[in-house]
């Protein structure tokens, strides 16, 4: 009796389009997965007309020594690997895992909403695992450059994101190194016009001095120990400073004031010494 593969290779294979050939080896390779074992079969080669080898443990298209369970190579002409799904409401996915038992990690395109991500849309390109990490490299047995904790935070530079320096705020985004940027936006900084609020207490100077001299920082502003123990938060430090910005500028006003109210009595005592003068005068000439 004719195998599944003898009846391919008489009935389809009758050309030799290498495209036609390929698909109807793989074909046949997943028909017979799984009685491989029980019922070895003979190798199969039809590289000289298909571009596809089979050895005793691997499948190359394009290569006759593939050095992988399954290999793909177009040499040096353009060329690559493409699944579809049978219709734009389904999805295609490429799963990896060791076994059964383990969790696997899916490339996807998202059919319909929700499909491999709560977020994803139709269409959408997914990379997830199954309650694992994701880790990118570029230097093989280096510290992955960037690396995506299954519960959330990413790290770059760094395998611990989450933590932002000592500090016990969560941070979603930790990064090992400097950052540039061309602008940065704080959307939930902390206003400071409560300093312009009448009621607001206004530490006078000589206060400010004494607490200066005895902590050796600002009122209000976390010391130099406190900021390498915990970090700083960008939005919260940015509106400790406004705040100190505006209280300068309500001394900068009182002492304005200060000094236009002295300026106005020394007018009125340089007049008062003018009259007093001439009337001294005046008196002495009679």
């Amino acid at each position: 009796m004719k195998s599944i593969c003898q009846v391919i290779e008489h009935t389809w294979l009758a050309g030799n389009e290498s495209a036609v050939r390929a698909v109807a080896v793989i074909a046949c390779a997943m028909f017979l997965a799984g009685s491989v074992q029980a019922q070895p079969q003979p190798n199969w080669n039809f590289n000289s007309t298909s571009n596809v080898v089979s050895t005793s443990s691997a499948v190359g298209i394009g290569t006759t020594s593939p050095g992988q369970k399954f290999e793909v190579s177009q040499g040096g002409a353009n060329g690559g690997m493409i699944l579809r799904s049978g219709g734009v409401s389904n999805y295609t996915f490429f799963a990896i895992g060791r076994t059964t038992a383990d969790p696997y990690g899916y490339v996807a395109m998202a059919g319909g909403p929700g499909n491999f991500a709560p977020g994803a849309a139709a269409g959408d390109m997914v990379i997830r695992t199954d309650g694992t990490n994701l880790l990118f490299t570029t230097d093989y047995g280096s510290t992955p450059q960037m690396y995506m904790k299954s519960g959330g935070g990413i790290g770059i530079g760094t395998i611990t994101p989450g933590q932002c320096g000592t500090a016990t705020q969560p941070c979603l985004l930790t990064v090992n190194g400097a950052i540039g940027a061309g602008e940065i936006v704080v959307i939930n900084g902390m206003s400071a016009d409560y300093v312009f609020d009448p009621n607001y207490r206004l530490a006078p100077l000589q206060e400010v001095a004494a607490y200066i001299q005895e902590h050796h920082h600002l009122p209000e502003i976390p010391s130099a120990a406190e900021v390498k123990e915990n970090g700083v938060s960008l939005g919260d430090m940015q509106a400790k400073l406004l705040a100190k910005i505006e209280e300068l500028t309500l001394h900068l006003i009182q002492a304005d004031e200060r000094s236009n109210r002295l300026e106005g009595q020394n007018r009125e005592l340089r007049e008062r010494v003018n009259r007093l003068e001439v009337s001294g005068v005046r008196h002495d000439a009679q």
